[in-house]
């Protein structure tokens, strides 16, 4: 029996490490051994929804955090750019928690490429926050994000995307999906206005296989919960 698996490939070059695509393995279930592989370098179109017309560049510092498999054993990879940085100021030391670009790519059961797309935002705190990062569902074809950003989200050419830096005390919460063939939507589900606290975008509770999420949010001493149905 074969299982699917994969990994990121990256130049392997002395000291680089930039991911340029992705690889994956059939493995056997029974001695582990490598029945077939193919690599994949990112498409041009997820290359330009992260740079725009800079197409020389690569991706660091991606983690993967989940993988969907649908009715037809194709896989549905979905990441984030996270790193850490540290900063001296006023004789202290300060540990900064990046939460970067959201990254989706689809691969058919023989592990070709179909698709890959980068969704912009950029996320920071000085302490691991659940308000920050993302969760994603896949559903009816469908997958979707759930981030916390501002007002301000830019629409670019190329059906590209682009979420302003949330503040804690004010983020909107939003809903991002991307369809079967990558196409890419969003929506804002609740307003920070509408709201008296902010809820954790990155640890949704998934029930019933996607078909509702649940968000705790808070603010000071105010706690609320919200329900959300696909």
């Amino acid at each position: 029996m074969t299982a699917n698996c994969f990994v990121l490939a990256s130049i392997l070059k002395k000291n680089d490490n930039r991911f340029k695509g992705l690889v994956h393995f059939g493995i056997d279930n029974d001695n582990l051994s490598i029945k077939s592989w193919r690599y994949s370098p990112f498409t041009d179109q997820f290359i330009f929804d992260k740079y725009g017309k800079e197409k020389e560049k690569e991706l660091r510092n991606i983690r993967f955090k989940e993988v969907h498999v649908n009715e037809k054993n194709e896989l549905i990879l979905n990441g984030e750019e996270r790193y850490v940085t540290s900063h001296f100021m006023n004789m202290q030391n300060y540990i900064i928690y990046h939460y970067e670009d959201i990254i989706s790519a689809k691969l058919d059961s023989s592990g070709k490429l179909i698709w890959a797309r980068n969704i912009n935002k950029s996320q920071a705190s000085r302490k691991i926050s659940p308000y920050l990062s993302y969760t994603s569902v896949y559903r009816n074809g469908k997958i979707y994000f759930f981030i916390n950003g501002s007002e301000e989200v830019r629409e670019m050419t190329n059906d590209r995307i682009e979420f302003g830096i949330p503040l804690l005390k004010k983020m909107n919460l939003y809903a991002i999906s991307l369809n079967d063939a990558g196409k890419m939507d969003y929506k804002k589900i609740i307003e920070d206005d509408e709201s008296d606290v902010s809820f954790s975008a990155g640890n949704g509770l998934i029930l019933n296989d996607g078909e509702c999420l649940i968000f705790q949010g808070r603010r000071k001493r105010k706690k609320q919960i919200t329900r959300l149905e696909l």
